[in-house]
């Protein structure tokens, strides 16, 4: 019977834990490139959850306002990566930025995937995973500004 319970918490722990996890699957959408001579479409930052209220009270406020953070980041990435993309003058560098820009994204996830890894299954998994995403796109926000002054924007 012992056994039985225990088996049981541990399946009720990996569900709840899976569910966190699920809700940081990232989608990467296309925004067309605005002349229709041009196939290439630019990759943006886009997070497939459902904004959880923000609040210090509980791990679920915690999470709601680093992903309050996340998105208004992700806004400010895909406003320079536009800014950026619209500044090349080759279908060379554009098709280099759509390559990078998706390469980011997938160091994004696995980086932060990493870092929750501490608190596998745990309730601060998702916050670190959420905590992670603020740090990395805050970092990519900081490379763009950079780029785009180099380009005189």
């Amino acid at each position: 019977m012992r056994r039985q319970v225990t088996v049981l918490l541990l399946v009720v722990a990996v569900a709840v834990g899976t569910f966190f996890l699920g809700r940081w699957s990232i989608k990467s959408t296309s925004l067309a490139k605005s002349t229709s001579t041009s196939s290439q479409v630019l990759p943006l930052v886009k997070e497939d959850f459902t904004l959880l209220p923000c609040g210090s009270d509980s791990t679920l406020g915690m999470e709601g306002c680093e992903e309050h953070a996340i998105v208004h980041l992700d806004k400010r990435i895909n406003a320079s990566q536009r800014m950026l993309y619209s500044l090349l003058r080759t279908t060379e560098s554009r098709q280099t930025m759509i390559t990078a820009v998706d390469e980011w994204l997938s160091y994004r996830r696995s980086t932060c995937l990493v870092d929750s890894d501490a608190y596998e299954n745990g309730s601060l998994a998702p916050i670190a995973f959420a905590n992670c995403l603020v740090s990395v796109d805050d970092q990519r926000v900081t490379v763009l500004s950079h780029t785009l002054s180099n380009y005189g924007k």
